[in-house]
C-alpha cells in the first residue's frame, strides 16, 4: 500500500507504468495521546504496473530516509526524460537528482 501525508505528482511513463513518490504517513486511530497509531517514515520513488499492480522499480529504501546514494528525503516531483532515466527534485535535500532505473 502506498500512503502519503502529502500531496503527490502521478506521471505516466512511456511504458503505461505510473511514477509516483511515497513519503510515508501516518494511519489508524488509537496510538498514544491521540496520535495515530502507524507512522511510516520513508522516502522514495515507485514505478507501479497499473496492470499487474506491482512495484516495478523504485529509489529510495524502503524503511529509511536520507541523503546518500538510494536515499531520499521528501521528493515532490518525478519525471522521466527521453532518454528514460528518472529526474527527482529531492525536497529537504535540496537537490534534483537524475538516475537510471539500473541504478
Amino acid at each position: 500500500m502506498i500512503a502519503n501525508d502529502e500531496p503527490f505528482l502521478v506521471v505516466y511513463d512511456g511504458a503505461g507504468n505510473v511514477l509516483l513518490f511515497d513519503n510515508g504517513g501516518e494511519a489508524g486511530y488509537g496510538g498514544e495521546a491521540g496520535l495515530p497509531r502507524y507512522a511510516r517514515s520513508y522516502s522514495r520513488v515507485v514505478e507501479l504496473d497499473p496492470v499487474e499492480k506491482q512495484i516495478v522499480w523504485q529509489y529510495g529504501e524502503t524503511g529509511k530516509t536520507g541523503d546518500g546514494p538510494n536515499q531520499l528525503n521528501q521528493p515532490s516531483t518525478a519525471v522521466e526524460t527521453l532518454e528514460g532515466d528518472i529526474v527527482i527534485a529531492d525536497r529537504k535535500n535540496d537537490r534534483a537528482i537524475k538516475v537510471s532505473r539500473d541504478k
